[in-house]
């Protein structure tokens, strides 16, 4: 596995989350109907939805890997994606 560029993205996190969007019905549908927002605003909507899911109340060895790997994450390239 690798960081940096990985299927055509920045790298594997930011692919990652870019598949989960595509192969999930529930998050795909969610995400296409938010289309027609700004491009910067929807990015900000996505990180923040991404980033809040990741959280919990007792943090611990998983949560902090998590987090890291969520910083690495391409936001323009996972709202592009959602913008095709």
């Amino acid at each position: 596995m690798t960081l940096t560029n990985y299927n055509g993205y920045t790298n594997y996190p930011t692919w990652t989350v870019v598949n989960w969007i595509n192969s999930d019905e529930g998050l795909y549908a969610y995400w296409r109907s938010k289309r027609h927002i700004e491009f910067y605003e929807l990015q900000k909507e996505i990180k923040q939805t991404f980033e809040d899911e990741a959280q919990s109340d007792e943090p611990n060895v998983y949560t902090d890997l998590l987090n890291f790997c969520l910083e690495l994450v391409n936001w323009s390239e996972v709202t592009e994606a959602v913008k095709e």
